[in-house]
């Protein structure tokens, strides 16, 4: 069983209990994890964001983040960086996440990334939809 503290240098993995079961990594290399987190109803977990952090909701959820209660709709993209989350699925169906944890700063500027997006050959729109854009990320459906 993991234990309900984090280091400074901690993931945002889920803490506590039995949460380590609920959150499976997929993927990670030096730049970024990639994990599912799938909650059974009335299930809980606790993050300890230490890292830039993106959770993209997967279907419709209902949970209760740090004591509030309220509904997610598919897609829902949520941005974290140095803050916990203390999370609880409501719903009475499995409540499921993609966690993007990024592991290092962006290699080139907004100005180069712009100038590399003008210059391409094709878009750069990799979805139809963009959910969520910050200096590190960009989350398109």
């Amino acid at each position: 069983s993991s234990s309900s503290s984090s280091s400074s240098g901690s993931s945002s993995r889920p803490h506590g209990s039995d949460s380590r079961e609920y959150n499976i990594e997929l993927f990670a290399n030096e730049r970024l994890m990639v994990s599912n987190l799938c909650l059974p109803p009335g299930t809980s977990a606790t993050f300890q964001h230490m890292r830039p952090t993106v959770h993209w909701q997967v279907g419709d959820g209902e949970h209760n983040l740090n004591g509030v209660r309220e509904c997610v709709p598919d897609k829902h993209v949520s941005f974290v960086h140095g803050e916990a989350w203390c999370i609880r699925n409501e719903g009475p169906h499995d409540y499921r996440q993609m966690i993007f944890e990024i592991l290092l700063r962006p290699h080139r500027s907004e100005e180069q990334v712009q100038k590399i997006i003008e210059a391409a050959k094709y878009p750069a729109n990799v979805g139809t939809t963009l959910l969520f854009e910050n200096q590190l990320c960009r989350c398109w459906d």
